[in-house]
């Protein structure tokens, strides 16, 4: 493989390294109004879509692309009800993503949290693979605000890139062909 491809692959990890660290700066900022989580979001969603791939290619097992491919409808199913937010200017911390109705968790407009329930779906994934869940807030918070939702998603993105770093990275790549360097 070329050393072009070589640092392609490096570069991709250093940005997802920086996406995580802009999610956990986010989550932290819950006075601060959405702007830009949108954004963040849709950049979520994609690299988790090309990290599933590479699993896939891999064919490692299910529970691996499952979890990218999870944390990216996390990423897309979220985007409307932070736009709301952003529309309203409620600031992340008032930004409802989900609050508890019986036994079910429903976004604000009372709709099914599809994104709440992806999250837990990831969760049991997380488990399977490293042992424990990726999320710490989910279930724990009413109403579940943007402010949480955005550090569980992060911290599932972070599991993400370490399963990534571990199981791609020591892989080589030619057009559909792998191998694993040892």
């Amino acid at each position: 493989m070329s050393l072009t491809v070589e640092k392609h692959r490096h570069d991709k990890i250093k940005d997802w390294m920086q996406l995580e660290k802009e999610g956990r700066r986010r989550a932290y900022n819950r006075e601060a109004p959405p702007y830009g989580d949108v954004e963040f979001l849709k950049k979520i969603k994609s690299a988790a879509k090309t990290i599933s791939g590479r699993f896939f290619d891999l064919d490692l097992p299910r529970d691996y692309w499952l979890l990218a491919d999870l944390v990216g409808s996390v990423a897309d199913e979220s985007q409307k009800q932070v736009r709301e937010c952003i529309v309203s200017d409620t600031p992340r911390k008032d930004c409802v993503m989900a609050k508890r109705d019986d036994d079910t968790w429903r976004t604000e407009k009372k709709g099914i949290s599809y994104a709440f329930y992806d999250l837990e779906m990831a969760d049991e994934a997380s488990k399977r693979l490293i042992g424990r869940r990726c999320t710490y807030l989910r279930g724990s918070i009413d109403p579940y605000n943007e402010s949480a939702f955005l550090n569980d998603l992060t911290a599932c993105f972070h599991v993400l890139l370490d399963a990534y770093r571990d199981k791609v990275a020591n892989w080589q790549f030619s057009g559909k062909c792998a191998w694993r360097v040892v």
